[in-house]
């Protein structure tokens, strides 16, 4: 019935699977209520969406008559696009030049014109196209792609468009490359979508291996697989009926919860196996083995939970939605491993056959006693050098948050984005909103003058490598028109007297100054900057604008993609602390509550905090940062590996009123405990560790760290327990009473 039962709800939870979504936007990581957020939508609202497309190439010919028309050609077939609004790029520069006393809006490269430095040397004159859609050197373009519809379906389609359009033979340049949040973004989708399934089946196919050589039956080994299976489409059915994403946070969560779910279950296969060797009943063996380990197996689920828990209380979307659903999940598991893996267990045949691993003799089990009391004392010390270490690694620790650095060094993205810091200066932008008191306030002589002048300011902060503004644009104008240099009135007019579907100059205009003039934006441009850096660059601009705003009247307001992303940093530090603190406390008191004494508790808790202080020490001795893969090991290890100490606890404690003696219990205990204990290690680090296969840096790095802590932990379950016990007498005093009574 149970079978039953779990068959039909998986079928019916495996239609909303269809349904998931893969997003890695800027909005899905942030609550929309966030002023850093509201602020850069605000940006948006007036300035137009920055999703663009830009196609970068470089070539040495640039502007011979080849080049030029193998640019507008391009810059034509692109504009025709349904969802391409208007094409920025060398030949697509529509600007007002004066054809006897008329101003007329025309483009800065002349079809038919065979000078090619006097084209050069125009479009290098003209300061808003450097760094925009020309490099300083001349060699390398940007053609920029603005979209009418920037909704993420019809922006991806549109891409791929293009890249159709590239493939053409009269478009194939030496290098081209797509860069923008438009690629960016589709990149990651593409990255996530593909590695989650490749880390699922990878996963699988590894641990399923281990399970038949371990139990020499295929069919004995698939029970607990099927109930990890069942566990994932359960949880991500219901991730998907509730609308969350998967990004390259949450997309690791099917792997953790099949790795979880298999943990427990490796338990229960060992005791049931063993149950059934010694010629006991099937049904009798299934219903010992689920009452013995119930009790243990409740409470490191429960731990685990609590672990996973940690994040909810993260104000970080992908790492708030990881947490609910592990945890979900991980409840999930608990059911299911008490309900349908014993209903499949009574269809297994009794195991045959010599097992490749077993601690059953007590050849081993005494040896690794006998050599931790001789050297306990030598353990505790080394644990406490260890520990000293750790911490001098830990408080080496930083965090990074640029993007591009999250990818290998071979991805073409990465490559891509380098090559466009390389070839164009300052690609981050910080955007500086100018607003003034009534609308049009920018649009007049005196004021545009004021704007000027806080530009001027500009100049002598180091960090600031190129910026773009209307006071820009009207000054190249102006030189075009052959007006006075600070005549922008007239020019802005001129500009103005065009019609929108003009093109070129209208849309820079439109781009840095609102229809109503009541707000112009300064676009900075930098390198991308740590937190601290963007700090000391907005305190420069605080310094210069807060006087200026004054006098001049005028509020501004600091923003940008770049600063958004920097508020993770923040984020980030205070999720590693939280996320430690909360499932530490959460935790330690689960342990509290199994073991009813203090001492218990703290000798369950201390050899599962002491591996994830080194592994955190050693991320910081090896120069590994906190980014948004790494700042879940902690939590998540301490959540897996404390189940070992529980088992490992609990059966001490089981076994503590039949012999007083301390070998006499160790050896009880690794024989009972040490092949599952050492099993679940094996598997939980086999099912991390695929995770080196991304090309997605945190995630590498999540997988090898998370593997290495619950290496560390199994060496501390196994020795530093013991050690603790042996030396300090704790679980002696309610030991003795017990036997006394």
């Amino acid at each position: 019935m149970v079978i039953v039962i779990v068959g039909l709800i998986s079928l019916l939870a495996l239609c909303p699977l269809r349904y998931l979504e893969f997003s890695n936007a800027l909005e899905d990581w942030f609550p929309a209520s966030k002023e850093y957020l509201e602020k850069y939508n605000d940006f948006l609202d007036h300035f137009g969406s920055d999703a663009h497309i830009i196609i970068i190439y470089r070539d040495d010919d640039l502007f011979s008559r080849e080049g030029i028309e193998t640019n507008r050609d391009l810059t034509s077939r692109l504009h025709a696009h349904p969802n391409v609004s208007d094409v920025m790029s060398l030949t697509g520069i529509n600007m007002p030049r004066m054809v006897g006393t008329i101003p007329v809006l025309m483009p800065l490269l002349i079809p038919g014109d065979e000078n090619n430095d006097q084209w050069k040397e125009l479009i290098l004159r003209q300061q808003i196209c450097i760094d925009n859609i020309i490099s300083k050197d001349g060699k390398a373009t940007g053609i920029t792609l603005i979209l009418k519809e920037t909704e993420v379906p019809a922006s991806y389609e549109t891409l791929e468009d293009v890249r159709e359009v590239l493939k053409l033979d009269e478009f194939r340049f030496k290098d081209y490359y797509l860069v923008g949040s438009i690629p960016f973004t589709y990149a990651m989708n593409q990255l996530v979508r593909k590695e989650t399934l490749k880390f699922f089946v990878l996963c699988f196919m590894i641990l399923c291996a281990l399970l038949i050589i371990r139990f020499r039956n295929v069919w004995l080994a698939l029970f607990p697989v099927i109930t990890a299976l069942v566990t994932v489409i359960w949880s991500m059915s219901l991730f998907s009926v509730v609308g969350s994403r998967i990004n390259m946070v949450t997309g690791i969560v099917p792997v953790i919860l099949f790795i979880v779910c298999l943990a427990t279950s490796v338990h229960i296969l060992v005791r049931f196996v063993r149950k059934i060797s010694s010629n006991s009943d099937k049904m009798e063996a299934i219903r010992v083995t689920s009452w013995e380990l119930f009790r243990p197996c409740l409470f490191s689920n429960l731990t685990t939970m609590a672990a996973f828990g940690a994040f909810v209380f993260i104000d970080l979307i992908p790492i708030r939605t990881f947490g609910i659903f592990t945890m979900t999940g991980t409840a999930i598991s608990f059911i299911l491993n008490f309900s349908l893996l014993p209903a499949l267990l009574i269809f297994s045949k009794r195991p045959s056959g010599t097992r490749v691993f077993s601690m059953d003799s007590n050849s081993f089990p005494r040896q690794l006693t006998a050599w931790v009391l001789k050297y306990r004392r030598y353990i505790l010390v080394t644990s406490l050098v260890i520990f000293s270490l750790a911490v001098i690694g830990i408080s080496r620790l930083s965090v990074e948050t640029d993007q591009l650095t999250y990818l290998k060094k071979t991805h073409p993205e990465r490559k891509a984005n380098e090559l466009a810091r390389e070839w164009f200066d300052g690609i981050f932008p910080v955007e500086l909103v100018i607003t003034g008191e009534t609308a049009g306030r920018w649009q007049t002589k005196e004021m545009i003058a004021r704007l000027e002048r806080i530009e001027n300011e500009l100049t002598g902060i180091r960090e600031i490598e190129v910026w773009h503004s209307a006071v820009i644009l009207l000054r190249g104008i102006a030189g075009l028109l052959k007006l006075p240099a600070d005549d922008y009135n007239g020019v802005y007019h001129v500009l103005t007297s065009f019609p929108d579907t003009a093109g070129g100059s209208q849309n820079f205009l439109r781009m840095y100054l609102t229809p109503a003039a009541e707000k112009a934006r300064i676009s900075i441009r930098t390198k991308w900057m740590t937190n601290k850096e963007f700090e000391r660059l907005a305190e420069k601009l605080d310094s210069i604008l807060i006087p200026m705003a004054g006098q001049l009247n005028f509020s501004y307001t600091i923003t940008g993609v770049m600063p958004v992303y920097l508020n993770i940093y923040d984020r980030l530090r205070v999720s590693q602390s939280l996320s430690i603190l909360i499932s530490f406390v959460l935790i330690f008191i689960m342990i509290l509550i199994l073991f009813r004494k203090l001492l218990y508790a703290a000798t369950g808790i201390l050899p599962n905090i002491l591996p994830i202080l080194t592994t955190l020490g050693i991320m910081g001795w090896s120069g590994v940062e906190i980014d948004v893969g790494t700042v879940l090991i902690a939590a998540i290890s301490l959540g897996i590996a404390i189940d070992d100490t529980i088992h490992f606890l609990n059966e001490y404690q089981l076994c503590s009123g039949k012999n007083k003696e301390y070998t006499a219990r160790f050896v009880r205990v690794y024989s009972k405990m040490g092949e599952p204990i050492i099993l679940t290690s094996v598997l939980v680090c086999l099912g991390f560790i695929v995770m080196v296969f991304s090309s997605y840096l945190p995630i590498v790095y999540f997988g090898i760290f998370v593997s290495l802590n619950i290496v560390f932990a199994l060496m501390y379950d196994l020795l530093l327990i013991p050690a603790i016990i042996s030396t300090t007498g704790v679980f002696n005093r309610s030991d003795r009473k017990k036997l006394e009574t």
